[in-house]
């Protein structure tokens, strides 16, 4: 949650309205900071290129999100993969 309201609700909106506030601008910006999460996953895991591209992807889409809809949206968004990653990682366990 924390790292949605700082990067999605504090960071790309300022970049955005820095940027000119349009839809090119919020692009940019969402492409910019999904890259430097994405970065920051670099060194973490098994397989850090796979983990940082998956970052990369799923942080477009979770600053799409925080744009068209809202940061409480993309919070949401992000909390529902994370409960679903939880879930199948139980289920793997169990069975």
């Amino acid at each position: 949650m924390a790292e949605e309201i700082l990067l999605r609700g504090v960071i790309q909106r300022w970049l955005t309205r820095w940027l000119g506030g349009n839809d090119r601008a919020s692009w940019v910006a969402i492409a910019a900071v999904s890259l430097a999460a994405a970065g920051g996953n670099l060194g973490s895991g098994n397989s850090p290129a796979i983990s940082a591209a998956l970052a990369l992807v799923l942080g477009l889409g979770f600053g799409r999100v925080s744009w068209c809809r809202s940061v409480e949206a993309s919070i949401a968004a992000h909390a529902g993969l994370n409960a679903a990653l939880a879930i199948h990682e139980v289920l793997a366990r169990s069975s």
